[in-house]
């Protein structure tokens, strides 16, 4: 059920953001970004699909996990909250588990920038952002563990917390760039 993390996207505890809390039947609740995705069965549709925290509403269904098992569960609450900190873990297989509930870890990124919200349905957005993360999440498994923790500090320092797809498209950059550095450093060091 749990797994590795390859990159602590945003890691900040003195920043205050707004959060869409959640809440399910059990009491389980979850705090994301407005444009963070988790699987969702909305009340009218018949399928789980990856959508947007802000596209929630009660009597969706999230999945929750009890023990070792993950079953569906009635959103019985969803309200806007401030919160202090912003932590987004990555993992290797782009799912999380926080205080019992399942969420992806991926947020509004610069794919929808790049097609538009409407164009794509969200759940495509989260296939988009594994596919492009998957060099990256081969660079954290091949790269010295010193150089992967060189490149989180120096990315930390350019991470924009604001809302929104600019921000994400910032974000995609700056992530990038660390990573082909890292990626780089051997090569260039080997080359002397």
């Amino acid at each position: 059920m749990f797994d590795e993390m390859w990159c602590p996207a945003h890691d900040d505890a003195d920043v205050v953001a707004e959060y869409v809390k959640i809440v399910t039947a059990s009491g389980m609740s979850l705090h994301l970004s407005h444009g963070h995705y988790l699987p969702v069965k909305h009340a009218s549709q018949s399928e789980v699909q990856n959508d947007r925290a802000d596209t929630v509403a009660v009597h969706d269904s999230v999945y929750v996990v009890k023990g070792d098992v993950q079953e569906l569960e009635t959103v019985v609450s969803v309200d806007v909250v401030e919160k202090q900190g912003v932590f987004h873990p990555m993992t290797l297989e782009g799912m999380i588990v926080v205080d019992g509930v399942v969420a992806s870890v991926y947020a509004e990124s610069a794919f929808e920038a790049l097609f538009g919200k409407a164009t794509l349905p969200a759940h495509w957005f989260v296939a988009l952002s594994h596919l492009w993360s998957a060099p990256f999440r081969a660079c954290y498994k091949l790269l010295p563990k010193e150089t992967v923790n060189a490149l989180y500090q120096s990315l930390k320092s350019t991470v924009s917390y604001e809302p929104g797809v600019g921000a994400a498209v910032w974000n995609l950059g700056a992530f990038s760039s660390m990573f082909l550095k890292g990626m780089m450093q051997p090569l260039i060091m080997g080359a002397k």
